[in-house]
């Protein structure tokens, strides 16, 4: 969701903080004019697909908001003009994707709302059933893959300590505590010494619900599943006999 609240950055604005000693990528998410969405901002464009059924669908922009795009991935496949599959000729199809214009002040309680709406309707997604709303913490958006048992059991006791003015029911271990995609149980040296079983016993000791990410169809090139003494097989091959991409954007995975 991109909102027009402040003005975009000048190219002046990065080079006087860097001399102020605040490291590049810092200055870029300070800087990158997505950061007050309220209720009184606005007008808004909320750009989304509603599926990831054909391909990994990527929203783009730039820094300034001048040039915004989407796309979906194909794994670079080139459909020529006779290819023919049943009979018909080849085509592709993307997913349905969703692009809404926001008049400034007229939001409603989240500015996202229709479009989660019809992601979930799209994808019938059913109600919550049973038990408590899960509202939680993700170590992926402050940390990426820099994640070590270390600063993962010290957020656990900031999150319980903070329980009354944030609640809090579950944390999640995201990218980053293993050695590869693909090789889920190969925990980084050094990082994770005593096991992801730690891990979670301290997440629920600390009131919360140990959750942890894994992406079960994508390894990595260099993963120790799809070397060729385990399972080769596993890899996917596209329409070409090539490997295919597994659909992330930013970074190639079997």
């Amino acid at each position: 969701c991109i909102t027009a609240d402040r003005d975009a950055p000048t190219e002046l604005e990065p080079r006087i903080l860097q001399r102020a000693g605040i490291a590049e990528a810092r200055v870029q998410e300070e800087a990158f004019p997505f950061q007050k969405l309220d209720e009184t901002g606005g007008p808004a464009l909320v750009l989304g697909w509603l599926a990831q059924r054909q391909q990994f669908g990527v929203v783009t922009a730039d820094l300034k908001l001048r040039k915004l795009a989407m796309h979906a991935s194909a794994d670079g496949s080139i459909l020529p003009g006779s290819a023919r599959r049943n009979g018909h000729a080849s085509q592709q199809e993307t997913d349905w994707a969703l692009a809404q214009l926001v008049s400034p002040h007229s939001y409603d309680e989240e500015p996202m709302v229709h479009y989660l709406h019809s992601v979930a309707a799209h994808n019938h997604a059913r109600p919550l059933q049973n038990g408590t709303l899960l509202t939680g913490w993700c170590s992926w958006y402050h940390y990426y893959n820099g994640i070590s048992e270390y600063n993962l059991r010290e957020n656990f006791t900031k999150l319980a300590a903070m329980r009354t003015r944030v609640p809090t029911n579950v944390a999640v271990v995201d990218d980053g505590y293993m050695r590869a995609w693909g090789d889920w149980s190969d925990l980084k040296p050094g990082k994770f010494e005593c096991g992801m079983h730690s891990i979670a016993d301290d997440i629920a000791s600390n009131g919360m619900r140990p959750g942890l990410w894994l992406a079960p169809f994508a390894a990595d090139k260099h993963s120790k599943l799809t070397s060729s003494s385990q399972h080769p097989e596993y890899v996917i091959r596209n329409d070409f006999g090539a490997p295919a991409n597994s659909g992330n954007c930013g970074k190639f995975f079997y």
